[in-house]
């Protein structure tokens, strides 16, 4: 196979992007070979799939779905001329529980079908997966964090998109093509197949362990065998969407025969999410256990301060941080104001895609989900606490 092909007047890469993603199996393998990373990549992976891509792969089906009856040229058009309605629905699917509402609108601002705007309502709104930690545990806190997240989304986003308008760095087709490549029909129909025998189980398990259950003892299965499922599930995501790259040619959208049908582009897209995720959350979980450092011990014994801390640490892609912050939150470890500010400056894992194509609108979206975060949270600090 060439290394590259004629498309137009530039060149594409056909097997080094696919060499590219083989590379992070193998790196996978070689950090579950070794004692010392078995049981931290074991356990990234398993939340990946547990607490990511089965979300974001429903979400998206959904979404698709949607967009397949009423995603109309003239309705994407309308809708578009209306930037309170966009950036209000943005908002909405940034508030819901988990990363996949935000992470749709992050993928759609890359592909431009939304503002900026829109952008910065749906980081600003998104609570990621702590969401169901919060809500499983005090619902009337959870709604009260939903509900300024959701207010605070929309007012944002119009704010942002007064400024700057609806084209703010977006990147050029050319630029989001070059880090999406093409699938062929074989390793498309492999990913498509994939997703569709794990969407729904893998959601409602997903679903079930967002609240806290234990699954191992929910099914009566030996202690640990939700992790390796979990941890298979994505090795086999991730060896799919390896083969995907495996094309001459293509379109300027990207839109193989993987992206042809519902699953198809659920599936391309889940699994191009899942990736960025593993590589973020194995450096950020690794370089914790290298360096020995404890989340409550970082926040011990900062007083006022402590609400910018988790806006801070809010800060950070994934969601992994902002657990930590929730769990301390309800062990009584931080006040409210602080678990306020931490939830509506994190971006979850929508931040990933964004940091993959458009990395610098991720860097300025996440600073302008901050703002907001650190006015409620000290105004909440000041008003009642």
């Amino acid at each position: 196979m060439q290394d590259s092909v004629q498309r137009g007047r530039g060149w594409v890469p056909s097997t080094v992007p696919h060499l590219r993603r083989l590379l992070l199996l193998v790196l996978l393998c070689g950090l579950l070979s070794v004692g010392a990373t078995r049981t931290v990549t074991l356990q990234v992976l398993a939340d990946v799939f547990w607490q990511v891509a089965c979300f974001v792969a429903f979400t998206m089906a959904i979404f698709e779905v949607l967009a397949s009856r009423y995603g109309s040229r003239s309705n994407q058009t309308a809708l578009r001329r209306h930037p309170v309605l966009e950036i209000s629905v943005a908002s909405f699917l940034g508030v819901l529980p988990g990363c996949g509402g935000a992470i749709v609108v992050t993928t759609r601002f890359v592909s431009g079908q939304v503002s900026f705007g829109a952008v910065v309502a749906a980081l600003t709104s998104t609570m990621g997966d702590a969401a169901f930690l919060l809500l499983a545990s005090e619902v009337q806190t959870g709604l009260l964090v939903i509900g300024l997240g959701l207010g605070a989304g929309v007012l944002c986003g119009l704010v942002v998109h007064a400024i700057h308008g609806e084209h703010f760095l977006r990147p050029s087709p050319r630029q989001v093509d070059m880090h999406r490549p093409h699938a062929t029909p074989t390793s498309g129909s492999l990913q498509s197949q994939l997703w569709a025998v794990l969407l729904i189980p893998g959601a409602a398990l997903a679903t079930l362990a967002a609240f806290q259950l234990n699954l191992d003892h929910l099914l009566s299965l030996d202690e640990q065998t939700m992790v390796l499922l979990g941890a298979g599930a994505t090795i086999l995501c991730l060896l799919a969407w390896s083969l995907s790259d495996l094309r001459l040619g293509g379109t300027a959208s990207g839109a193989g025969a993987a992206g042809s049908t519902v699953f198809g582009k659920v599936a391309e897209d889940t699994n191009f999410i899942t990736s960025w995720v593993v590589i973020a959350l194995l450096a950020f979980e690794l370089t914790i256990q290298a360096l020995g450092l404890n989340a409550s011990e970082l926040v011990a014994g900062v007083g006022f301060a402590l609400p910018a801390v988790a806006v801070a640490v809010g800060l950070l892609p994934g969601c992994g941080p902002q657990i930590v912050i929730t769990t301390l939150y309800l062990a009584g470890g931080i006040p409210l104001s602080a678990q306020i500010g931490n939830a509506l400056s994190n971006d979850g894992d929508a931040l990933f895609p964004m940091l993959a194509l458009a990395p610098r609108a991720a860097l300025i979206a996440t600073l302008y989900s901050s703002i907001p975060a650190l006015v409620l949270a000290y105004g909440y600090l000041a008003l009642f606490e």
